[in-house]
């Protein structure tokens, strides 16, 4: 049998137990606390020449020269979240799979992103959910998990979403639904989520809100803001937000996700 080697990238809380949960007779398992690839991970990477490689869930920073992590992934298959556009063009000739792009993985992890989404309001604000006015930009599957818990609970939720699409899906939903665009921000806001990891909210937009307006980031980098500048309204960006909240549920998820693609990986080697 073939043994296996895992090295195991990420500063989000559930990459602990993932390393405890993967380590099993015929395994080798090392986990750096790091989200960059450095000079260190080079020299432990080169020693144990790692056929199994489980990057962070957002973009790898690179201090170390990229080429390098290259060549020790060339003879490793590679479990990536979230890319950049260049790392994605590079690994191209690379065995690689995109845990993110599980199905299964994306639902249950946006319900617990969801959850999340509600522990964080409840800590910023300190307010029940009943009765709140909460607007929501985008209707993926975070969204849709968010805004269906937070009905739940008594909220009026507003969806603003880029696509006609996701306008008729979230007025299916019967939530109220509009396109995603300066003029659609009615009134005094208070609540805004973004989900749309796209730079939409230009000056335009700020200046449809207030002092009084909280938006919380749901969004991967780089996020939905398009200027530098620090925004008059309150700007809370929550990354990983089932690692921080919920790691040992988040860990048994991604866990279940890689170990069922590691199984894959093993029936193609013995076909």
């Amino acid at each position: 049998m073939t043994e296996e080697r895992w090295l195991l990238i990420g500063t989000d809380a559930r990459f602990k137990k993932l390393a405890v949960q993967l380590s099993k007779p015929h395994r080798t398992v090392l986990y750096k606390y790091s989200d960059e690839w450095n000079d260190e991970l080079l020299k432990l990477s080169t020693k144990l020449q790692p056929n199994r490689i489980v990057l962070p869930i957002h973009p790898l920073k690179w201090t170390a020269d990229m080429k390098s992590f290259l060549q020790v992934a060339e003879q490793a298959t590679l479990f990536v979240g979230r890319t950049t556009a260049d790392f994605k063009q590079q690994l191209s000739t690379a065995k690689t799979i995109s845990y993110l792009q599980d199905e299964q993985f994306i639902w249950q992890n946006a319900k617990l992103t969801a959850e999340g989404m509600l522990r964080a309001f409840y800590d910023h604000e300190q307010k029940s959910m009943d009765k709140q006015q909460i607007v929501i930009t985008g209707f993926g599957r975070v969204a849709k998990m968010t805004a269906a818990l937070f009905r739940e609970l008594g909220a009026t939720i507003h969806v603003l979403a880029r696509s006609e699409t996701q306008i008729y899906e979230a007025e299916a939903y019967g939530y109220k639904a509009s396109f995603l665009a300066p003029d659609a921000f009615e009134g005094e806001l208070h609540y805004v989520i973004n989900t749309v990891p796209v730079k939409w909210l230009t000056t335009a937009f700020s200046d449809k809100l207030s002092s009084a307006t909280t938006l919380f980031e749901l969004a991967s980098a780089p996020g939905c803001l398009s200027f530098e500048e620090q925004p008059d309204f309150d700007y809370i960006q929550l990354p990983g937000l089932p690692g921080k909240y919920f790691p040992q549920d988040a860990a048994e998820l991604l866990i279940q996700t890689i170990e069922l693609y590691n199984e894959k990986l093993k029936e193609e080697h013995h076909a």
